[in-house]
């Protein structure tokens, strides 16, 4: 039946088999991957979701994953015969904002510099610095005096 089709697909993107990268990395996949693997310090450092998409657009005829998203049509539920459920969601946040998501993240330790612990990290954080102030990432411009143990 379709609709055990559906739940089956959707929950296959949810959860992806323990195998999954068994033979490599998959081409032409769209696959959500909920937790990071002990393996992979990056995506642990980002404390959440990975969505691993290889996704040969041009050969679809589409431009890139939002002009994917906005084709897709939703299947009718078999028992209201009303669309389903969406299984992604693009939410759109406002430029205005830029500058107080990246003060927040900063504030959970998640900056350029530590997810992806290389200078294009920090060059990351220097470029965003520019929409917002930095609290922390002035630590590393912080001259501490030289320890003197004789003065306790």
């Amino acid at each position: 039946m379709i609709i055990d089709l559906f739940y089956k697909t959707f929950h296959d993107f949810q959860s992806p088999k323990k195998e999954f990268f068994e033979n490599g990395f998959i081409a032409d996949t769209l696959q959500f991957i909920p937790f990071p693997g002990s393996h992979n310090k990056r995506m642990q450092r980002q404390l959440g979701c990975l969505l691993y998409d290889t996704i040969h657009y041009e050969s679809r005829g589409l431009i890139d994953l939002d002009d994917y998203l906005a084709n897709i049509k939703e299947p009718l539920d078999g028992a209201t015969n009303k669309p389903s459920e969406p299984i992604l969601t693009k939410v759109l946040i406002s430029h205005k904002v830029v500058g107080d998501v990246l003060a927040r993240l900063e504030l959970i330790n998640v900056t350029g510099g530590n997810l992806y612990d290389s200078a294009e990290g920090v060059a990351l954080d220097i470029k965003n610095a520019y929409n917002y102030n930095p609290n922390f990432s002035y630590l590393r411009d912080v001259q501490l005096p030289i320890s003197d143990d004789t003065k306790i």
